[in-house]
């Protein structure tokens, strides 16, 4: 996904539900950033595997925040 969509992502939920989109996007990024460490240093990277266990991680924390 390119940077532009994603910035149109952010534009779009932030006017369409509030500041309360920002919740679980802030929650999704720190996980994020956590699990790519945590890979790095497990196994030196990333693989197809784990990035759609991010995937679905991700989702997961979404509904769990409110989304």
């Amino acid at each position: 996904m390119c940077i532009r969509d994603s910035l149109i992502t952010v534009i779009l939920g932030v006017f369409l539900l509030g500041g309360f989109f920002l919740i679980p996007l802030a929650v999704i990024a720190v996980f994020s950033l956590g699990w790519s460490f945590y890979l790095k240093r497990k196994i030196g990277g990333f693989t197809g595997d784990t990035l759609g266990a991010l995937n679905e991680m991700g989702e997961v924390l979404a509904l769990l925040t409110g989304i």
